[in-house]
């Protein structure tokens, strides 16, 4: 009887506790980024203005700043209240958020809102006031997560090429 040799690979047993410790934490920093794009995103949404249906001019009437410290610099967003006419009635309200852009304008100036027109009260300074790039953070969390995907992908592929190749 003619024994054949064959070729034996070696069994794979259970991972390196490294390897499980690397993937696990990969998975944290990646859990992390995400939640980190999220808060962004979030943040972004929450701070723009909403926008209704009516388009007017208004004239504002005061300029309410808030201070927030920091450190040596303050940051000191305005606030403008308005009031505009609506079929002979006159209307006051005022931004529902508060930003450095507003401050340039002049009390007695106009300023273009949009209002909801069952409900005049409820009204925002036009989105033309609000110029703030909101993608910005959002595409780089997002750009970030793909660069961190391809990393980790990677570095598995190359792990297990250094595993799998003969000694």
């Amino acid at each position: 009887m003619v024994l054949k040799s064959a070729r034996v690979r070696p069994a794979r047993g259970r991972p390196r506790p490294a390897r499980i410790v690397a993937f696990v934490l990969a998975l944290l920093v990646y859990a992390a980024a995400l939640f980190a794009a999220w808060a962004m995103s979030f943040a972004a949404a929450m701070g723009t203005l909403p926008v209704y249906s009516a388009t007017t001019t208004a004239t504002v009437t005061a300029m309410v700043s808030e201070v927030f410290p920091y450190g040596d610099d303050d940051y000191r967003p305005c606030g403008p209240r308005y009031t505009f006419m609506l079929d002979g009635v006159a209307v006051s309200a005022s931004s529902p958020n508060v930003s450095e852009r507003y401050c340039s304008l002049a009390v007695g100036g106009p300023i273009d809102i949009t209002y909801d027109p069952s409900e005049p009260t409820s009204s925002a300074p036009s989105p033309r006031y609000d110029r703030s790039p909101a993608w910005v953070p959002t595409a780089l969390a997002v750009g970030g997560h793909v660069v961190l995907a391809l990393g980790i992908a990677a570095l598995v592929a190359g792990r297990s090429k250094v595993e799998n190749s003969p000694r």
